[in-house]
């Protein structure tokens, strides 16, 4: 029975000892340039008439929030998770665990970004 015990309690102990906090990491470099509050207009591709405005909040903790409001009166907002890498993005809005990831080009003064996810490319102006 100590035979059959001991991996699992093992295993329990190895798992608790290397649990973090992700709340303690230290954002990258990219992440803390991207951090801050951002605007963005567009349409969708395959339908020119249906265009929002969208508020992104990027917080240095890797959070932060999204929210639409779409040219036909819809509203739409969601809690979500973001990381960026050199040239990589990604998101996860909460309100329904769906992940995106593209690329991204920061300009040069910091005051807008250029995301391509899905072959949309859109461009957010800091607020």
């Amino acid at each position: 029975m100590k035979k059959i015990l001991l991996p699992f309690v093992l295993a329990f102990i190895f798992s608790c000892s290397g649990d973090t906090d992700s709340s303690n990491s230290v954002p990258n470099t990219y992440e803390q340039d991207l951090a801050g509050s951002w605007t963005a207009n567009f349409c969708e591709p395959d339908d020119a008439t249906s265009c929002t405005n969208q508020n992104l909040v990027l917080a240095l903790d890797g959070t932060g929030s999204v929210s639409n409001s779409w040219s036909s009166g819809e509203e739409w907002s969601s809690d979500l998770e973001w990381s960026a890498t050199a040239s990589s993005f990604t998101l996860t809005t909460l309100i329904d665990d769906e992940t995106s990831t593209g690329t991204y080009e920061l300009n040069s003064s910091g005051s807008s970004f250029t995301l391509t996810i899905e072959g949309m490319s859109i461009v957010y102006n800091r607020m």
